[in-house]
Parts: C-alpha cells; sequence; structure tokens
C-alpha cells in the first residue's frame, strides 16, 4: 500500500511529508504519536521487499544503526513490519539542509572545513568503534543539524552500503556477505582506491579517504581527480597521487591543514592515518588555543568553544544555509589569514618592572621639611609677641619729649 500524509505506520508513528526517494524506498517526515517527538519514517518499497539485496540491506541498516550511540550518526529508533506499509525504520530526524546543497552554495574557508572535518572524524571514530565502515560517505550522506541559538551540527546518515569490519557468526556474514568481491560499491568520487577493486575487504581506511575527499572539494570547490568520464577518473585514483590542495594560503594553520588533507588521500591505505581518531586529533589541535600552528586564531577574550556552524550569514538570500566557523563572536566569522608575524595577542593591564635595570630611587619625603618650616614660623611669631609685651611693662619710663606746635600763637 502506498504510504500519504497523515497515514500511521505501526499504529503509533504519522507520516506527515515525503523527504525523498529511489527505486527501493522512501523516506518521511513524521511525529511519533505516544512522545510527540519528530521522526524520519524510512520504508522500504514493495519492489524492494522482493529484491534479496535490497531487504538484506534494509535489515541490515536498521541492526548495525542499533549497535551506534554517537551525537554525530542519525539514530534508530525502532524498527517495525506493518500490515499495510510493509519493512519500516524509524530513525531521529535530523533538520536540516544537506553538506550537498551548502558546497553546491558556496566554498568554505580553512577554519570552516576544520569544524567540518572534526564533526564528520567524530562520527567515525564511532562508527569504526562499533566495528561499522560506512563505505559511501559524500556530502548527500552528511546532514547538517539545526540546533539551539543558530548553531548547526554534521551528523551521518544512511547505512544502506555499511558493513561490520570483523564478522563473528554467521548471522553477521549473512548480513555482511550480500556484496560479491568483485563489485565496486559506492560513490566514484569519494572511493578510496581499494574500494573500487574490492568493497567487500575495504576497512575504516576507506571513510577517512572519503573525509579527505569532502574536506578537498569544501575548499578547493572542486574534487581533487576530474575526469569527462567514469573510466578516467578510476584510472587517475588507481595510478596516480592527488593534487595538492589549491587553499589559496600559505600561513600556519592552511599548511598544517593541506597535509592533513594529503595524508588521508594517499593512494596506499598504509599511508593514510591509522584510526579516524588519529585524523581527528590532528584536526582539532589546528583550532584548539594552544596548538601552536592555529593558535594564531585564538581570541583575546574567553568565549565558548563548539562544534558549531551558524546558520547564514548577513546578506545571504533567503532559504539558504551557509557555513560560518564555530567559536566567533556573535556569529560573525574573522576571515583575516593570520600569520606568524601578525597573531592576536592580549595587551596586558599593566607592565612588570624589568629584573635588569637600575632601580629608581624613591622621591624625597617633603613632609618633614614643611613641618619644621611651620614650627618655625609660628615660634617667630610667638617670640615677637613676648618681646613686645616685655618692651612695655618691664622697661623703666623715660622724660616725656614736649611737642612743638605749628600754628602762631
Amino acid at each position: 500500500m502506498e504510504l500519504s500524509p497523515q497515514a500511521i505506520v505501526a499504529g503509533r508513528y504519522r507520516a506527515e511529508q515525503r523527504l525523498g526517494a529511489g527505486a527501493m524506498g522512501e523516506v518521511w517526515a513524521g511525529t511519533n504519536l505516544v512522545v510527540g517527538v519528530k521522526v524520519a519514517i524510512k520504508r522500504l518499497l514493495p519492489a524492494g521487499t522482493h529484491h534479496h539485496e535490497s531487504l538484506a540491506r534494509f535489515k541490515r541498516e536498521a541492526q548495525l544503526l542499533g549497535r551506534v550511540n554517537s551525537e554525530f550518526v542519525a539514530r534508530v529508533v525502532d524498527f517495525v513490519e506493518d500490515p499495510q506499509y510493509g519493512l519500516v525504520l524509524i530513525m531521529e530526524l535530523v533538520e536540516g539542509p544537506s553538506l550537498h546543497t551548502l558546497l553546491n552554495q558556496r566554498k568554505f574557508t580553512i577554519e570552516e572545513a576544520i569544524d567540518l572535518g572534526c564533526d564528520i572524524l567524530s562520527g567515525l571514530c564511532d562508527l569504526h568503534e562499533a566495528q561499522i565502515v560506512h563505505r559511501d560517505l559524500k556530502p548527500s550522506n552528511i546532514i547538517i543539524e539545526q540546533r539551539s541559538r543558530g548553531r548547526q551540527r554534521a551528523r551521518i546518515v544512511d547505512f544502506g552500503m555499511s558493513r561490520i569490519i570483523q564478522n563473528s557468526g554467521d548471522d553477521e556474514e549473512e548480513m555482511t556477505g550480500i556484496t560479491r568481491a568483485d563489485v565496486a560499491l559506492g560513490t566514484l568520487e569519494y572511493m578510496a582506491p581499494e574500494q573500487m577493486l574490492n568493497s567487500r575487504a575495504v576497512t575504516g581506511a576507506a571513510d577517512i579517504y572519503a573525509a579527505g575527499v569532502i574536506l578537498y572539494r569544501a575548499v578547493a570547490g572542486h574534487h581533487a581527480y576530474r575526469s569527462d568520464s567514469d573510466g578516467g577518473l578510476v584510472r587517475a585514483k588507481l595510478t596516480q597521487d592527488a593534487p595538492p590542495l589549491p587553499s589559496g594560503r600559505n600561513d600556519p594553520t592552511a599548511r598544517a591543514f593541506e597535509a592533513i588533507v594529503a595524508k588521508a588521500l594517499q593512494r596506499n591505505r598504509q599511508d593514510r592515518y591509522a584510526t579516524a581518531s588519529d585524523m581527528l586529533r590532528d584536526l582539532e589541535q589546528l583550532r584548539a588555543p594552544s596548538s601552536g600552528v592555529g593558535a594564531s586564531h585564538e581570541p583575546s577574550i574567553s568565549v565558548e568553544f563548539s562544534r558549531s556552524f551558524p546558520i547564514a550569514e548577513e546578506g545571504t538570500p533567503a532559504g539558504s544555509a551557509v557555513y560560518s566557523p564555530a567559536s566567533r563572536l556573535a556569529h560573525h566569522p574573522v576571515t583575516t589569514d593570520f600569520t606568524e608575524e601578525s597573531q592576536l595577542m592580549p595587551i596586558p593591564l599593566a607592565r612588570p618592572p624589568s629584573r635588569s635595570a637600575t632601580p629608581t630611587p624613591p622621591p624625597p619625603d617633603t613632609s618633614r621639611g614643611l613641618g619644621l618650616i611651620f614650627a618655625a614660623v609660628v615660634g617667630g611669631i610667638f617670640i615677637g609677641a613676648l618681646a613686645m609685651y616685655a618692651s612695655k611693662f618691664l622697661v623703666a619710663p623715660t622724660t616725656p619729649t614736649p611737642s612743638v606746635s605749628s600754628r602762631a600763637p
């Protein structure tokens, strides 16, 4: 039966808006009527139920997602078989545009790409820890989640191509062995060279390669390998090293970021990062306050750091969303290319005295001299008054002198 708006799935999930569809499945936005939260309803179409490989992949996606609990990976909520609508996978709804949409709008700055890479690698760390390799990591499978206060976070979705790295039993072999060894499974632009030759035997190194391709494209605005045909792209990846990332900058942060991307894009998987956590560590060091090469981007006041991307900057067309680097004041990105010669330095409030300078003698204390002068003045006045008193009463009287009149008698 065809799913339609307001349809109730498994008695508790209401379908509301169709988000996308393919040959074998479709995805709807809906609501959990029991708790009132938004969910994503992923349904296997009737054509898929009759296709053994599609049915196996759909069941495997539910099992794989149930293994992962990550802030950077979409989580499974329920897996049900509805009498009317068939197999349905209920997932948390990650609201926001795909990274593919954002990359078609503009290129990223180095700082924006560093924050994006930290989110992607954090999700890969959680997946690989659960022994899961994604195998189809690309911008359309990364959703930029809208969070509170205008923040965003990149989250990995769509695990239809994923596989378990280590098989531990016959049941898992049934779930992971549906890909033939001679099949190249994935998206060519983001596939590692070894994945083109044998998709069934890939490890987490293939996801690291895909992450490098995404970061290269985010900054350069195009792929490292460009060819007019699929065959030409395959030959280039198998026989040529990836060209250096043209970031357009020469500061320490840019050079370090270019080196990280170059290492992730090595043709030989042994030359790439050994683990996703190793690549994540190098990316995080570029934005850490005391990391050396990335310290030039440290603001001189205290702010809250987070893996967030403001939705849109002033002047962005309505309905579009763009990345801005994390930890920027009032969501205004700092785009200055800092160098070793021009770093933000906090201004000290007081300058401490130099240890080598000769001490300056303290100014003389004049309060004591002023007191002595005041005492001398008062004493002089007192002595003068005493002398006048003595001359009037203690000295003997003398004969008065007759006065002379100027008038005629």
